[in-house]
Formats: C-alpha cells, sequence, structure tokens
C-alpha cells in the first residue's frame, strides 16, 4: 500500500510539473504506530525500527524526503529517523520531524520542547540523516504558540538551527483538547471541533506570529484545518 500511494504521488506531481512552475515535493510520512499522543504504547527501539524500516524502504523511490509527524516523545522520532538512515538511498535520507504537543507546549510526555528540538539536531548529526526541519503537528495552536515562545528565547538553539539550515514549521490541529490517555479505542465517538479557529482566527492569532521566528518556514494544518484554512494561509502568507 506504500508503494501504491507513494508511485500515485508521483504520477500526479510529475503530470503538472509542466504545467505549474512551482515545484512539489512529495513527504513520505512515517506516522506513528500504535496509536497517536501515546508515548506509553510506542513500540520498542528494535521493533519500531524494523516497522518504520519497511514502510520507509516501500516509500524511498518516490519521495523526495520522509517527515517523522505527529512523534509523541524523543525516542518514537529517533525510530523513524534511524529506518530512514538504514536506507541503502544516501540521497532520500532526508527528513522532517514533527512533534505533538500537549496543552502546556511540551511533547506528550511532558518534555520541554526546547530538549527535544536540541537532542534531535544532536542525533541527526551522529546518525546517517539530513535532518531539514522540526515541526509541531496535531495539537492546538495554542501550545504550538507555547513551544516557539520558550524556543525562541533559547540563543544557543537559534544560533544552532541558523548554522545549520534547519527549518521550522508548524500545521496545528482544530480539536477540542484532547485529554491524556485518549485513544481511539476507548473513545466515545469523534473528538469534536472548535469554532474559534476560523481560517482568518487560524492565521491572525497563531501563524502571524510563529512566523515572526525567522526559521519558522513551513506552515500547514492538521486535523479540522479545512481547504478554506490553506487558501487564507496561501493569500496571506509572505
Amino acid at each position: 500500500m506504500c508503494a501504491i500511494s507513494g508511485r500515485l504521488a508521483r504520477e500526479a506531481v510529475d503530470e503538472f510539473a509542466g504545467i505549474e512552475s512551482e515545484k512539489k515535493y512529495i513527504l513520505g510520512s512515517l506516522g506513528p504506530l500504535n496509536g497517536s499522543y501515546r508515548p506509553d504504547k510506542i513500540l520498542s527501539h528494535q521493533e519500531g525500527l524494523k516497522t518504520y524500516s519497511i514502510i520507509a524502504s516501500s516509500l524511498a523511490p518516490y519521495v523526495d524526503c520522509f517527515i517523522a509527524e505527529t512523534m509523541s516523545c524523543y525516542e518514537e522520532a529517533i525510530q523513524a529517523m534511524h529506518a530512514v538512515g538504514h536506507l541503502d538511498v544516501p540521497s532520500n535520507r532526508s527528513i522532517i520531524v514533527s512533534y505533538t504537543l500537549g496543552s502546556e507546549g511540551k511533547l506528550r510526555d511532558g518534555e520541554e520542547a526546547i530538549s527535544a528540538v536540541t537532542r534531535t539536531i544532536r542525533e541527526s548529526e551522529d546518525s546517517q540523516v539530513e535532518l531539514l526541519g522540526v515541526m509541531f503537528n496535531c495539537c492546538e495552536p495554542e501550545s504550538i504558540t507555547k513551544a516557539y515562545d520558550s524556543i525562541s528565547q533559547d540563543m544557543e538553539l537559534v544560533r544552532k538551527l541558523e548554522s545549520r539550515k534547519i527549518l521550522l514549521g508548524a500545521y496545528a490541529n482544530r480539536l477540542t483538547p484532547v485529554e491524556p490517555g485518549w485513544d481511539m479505542e476507548t473513545s466515545n465517538g469523534p473528538q469534536p471541533f472548535r469554532n474559534d479557529v476560523t481560517p482568518e482566527e487560524y492565521f491572525q492569532k497563531f501563524v502571524s506570529n510563529w512566523i515572526k521566528f525567522s526559521r519558522v518556514k513551513l506552515i500547514g494544518g492538521c486535523c479540522g484545518i479545512t481547504p478554506e484554512h490553506i487558501s487564507y494561509l496561501r493569500k496571506s502568507l509572505p
């Protein structure tokens, strides 16, 4: 299935390559393997590495870069990074790591965002991967603001991001706060959407503040963010 989706994505990009001037990039998604938001349920390192390696090797012929997204903790992200680092094709050993945050702006296991980003950069230096970016996704936009407020005050980390040309980014969701311990099997139905994150509010209250931090260049949306939100971003971003 991964190979089929990768091939279809590549065919779609190639079809429009001569029509639109802007280059399109395909990101190979490496998401949570055993439920989102649950650092307590991630696989062991070897089990996770094995599974991510199967997914990554299937996608590698078709993607420009990988993205380990909705990572609830550092260990979950490292499993995906190591899988990409073990690929046979060196040109496809690039990755973006995107963490999901709790309401307080920390990773779902309680680690500070500054610590997670710093450790992710260090790990990329020690492994065979090129870290193109670090992002935050699938969480409340307020939590992303808190994370960037703390990161922007750590000048050592800011200099490290700039010297290594690592981009930052965010794609929040529009869900009401998800309680710790939530999982799909025991939930009483879909998580409700918020009504206070309209396309205009998403940009004016959140995105416009994130992009004041010079390294934040990758912007989008996750669960509940609609095509109308993306269209508004497209018109409003520089």
